[in-house]
């Protein structure tokens, strides 16, 4: 694969996983050229104009490290993951896409799942403290928030690129977010996919069938048996999937019917309560890892913060009936434990997770270009001749700037 700092020039693979695709096609593919990438661009189009028909989504390939590897939601845009095409594996690049596109149709805005998960952290942060009987205890969100104010409003800032330099606190926010960003995708996937109608689901079914055994190797081996964010995330995602059978998921989260019956709003705290054990767990350990405050600042003026921030009146704040344990904060000793499960999954997110290395503008311009070419067939008969040969066919090739 190429290195994920280079630009892709060209396509260079002719060993192509491209059943399904063939099938709209009218000649052979045997390569991955611009025409090919064009065809593949407007195919996922046309699947667009299906599944969510009434929004105009952007299909793009991506031309800068900006492009992202969800659809997103908040934007309408969908970009092609370029590491499936370098190994050929256009089935699945279609499949990855017609999963994105039902995340536009179905899912909420990635503005609102960093809003949920925000909330969500303050939660765990609230009911998490520090101290003595001497001195006093202060909760964790107390500590932190009087060192330096975090609102969802400032995190807004950076995610829309007017905070290039998020100081630390908003570094652990960011981090944190992702974390629970994560668990709801995995659960959001399993909802999402069910719901795509058959002949468009097989492409992702194609897909999850390249990475499931991958995911299931590791976890015969016990990679993935300690209670974590991630591995409960991926072990919902492939026991609701039929991949495997996972004692603890099915035990906490049986029912799949449950999941497609509800909606993102409806299901978040649900999942939330279930899990809350892992979330917990991530969030302080993030907060140890970014070392965050233990002792609040005297200069913080947190009761203003609280009148401001304004979380039980939001629509978004779906942690309220969600109950965490008070606990003491205790700072971790940095042992390396389970490094090795850890690295497993590394290592099958990496592979699971398309990447989106961007494409040269002269290969962009050339996918460009092929929607512009119209190639028109005449045929023409000549004067004061009476033979077969009288008839001549001849092609024109019309390149239209306008299209």
């Amino acid at each position: 694969m190429s290195n994920p700092n280079t630009e892709i020039e060209s396509f260079e693979v002719t060993d192509l996983n491209a059943d399904y695709l063939k099938a709209w096609l009218e000649e052979d593919l045997d390569s991955i050229d611009e025409k090919t990438l064009y065809d593949l661009q407007q195919l996922i189009s046309h699947y667009a104009s299906i599944i969510v028909p009434n929004t105009n989504v952007k299909v793009e390939y991506p031309t800068s490290l900006d492009a992202s590897a969800c659809a997103d939601t908040d934007k309408d845009i969908v970009f092609i993951p370029t590491s499936t095409l370098l190994e050929g594996e256009l089935d699945h690049t279609i499949g990855l896409m017609i999963h994105e596109l039902h995340h536009i149709k179905l899912s909420l805005k990635g503005s609102e799942i960093s809003e949920i998960c925000f909330y969500m952290i303050n939660k765990v942060l609230k009911n998490t403290y520090v101290g003595n009987d001497d001195d006093g205890w202060e909760s964790l969100f107390e500590v932190i928030q009087s060192n330096k104010a975090v609102t969802m409003a400032d995190l807004r800032k950076v995610y829309e690129g007017q905070n290039q330099e998020p100081n630390p606190q908003e570094n652990f926010y960011l981090k944190s977010i992702k974390g629970l960003a994560m668990l709801l995708n995995c659960v959001e996937d399993v909802r999402i996919d069910n719901m795509a109608q058959s002949n468009l689901k097989k492409y992702v079914d194609k897909g999850d069938a390249l990475h499931a055994p991958h995911f299931i190797e590791k976890y015969n081996e016990g990679k993935f048996e300690e209670r974590n964010i991630e591995n409960t995330g991926y072990k919902f995602l492939f026991h609701h999937k039929h991949f495997l059978h996972d004692d603890y998921i099915d035990s906490t989260y049986p029912n799949l019917s449950d999941l497609l019956d509800s909606t993102p709003l409806e299901y978040i705290p649900v999942i939330f309560d279930i899990y809350k054990n892992e979330i917990k767990d991530f969030v302080l350990e993030q907060y140890d890892n970014q070392d965050m405050p233990t002792e609040s600042s005297k200069g913080g003026n947190l009761d203003e913060l609280l009148e401001s921030e304004g979380e039980k009146d939001s629509k978004l704040n779906l942690s309220n009936d969600c109950e965490i344990p008070e606990s003491e904060f205790v700072k971790s000793s940095n042992e390396n434990n389970n490094a090795d499960d850890k690295k497993a999954m590394r290592e099958f997110r990496k592979e699971y997770e398309p990447q989106y290395i961007p494409i040269t503008p002269t290969l962009a311009d050339s996918i460009d270009v092929m929607g512009k070419v119209k190639i028109h067939t005449t045929t023409e008969e000549l004067i004061n001749h009476h033979s077969e040969d009288d008839f001549v066919e001849y092609s024109c090739v019309v390149y239209d700037d306008c299209a």
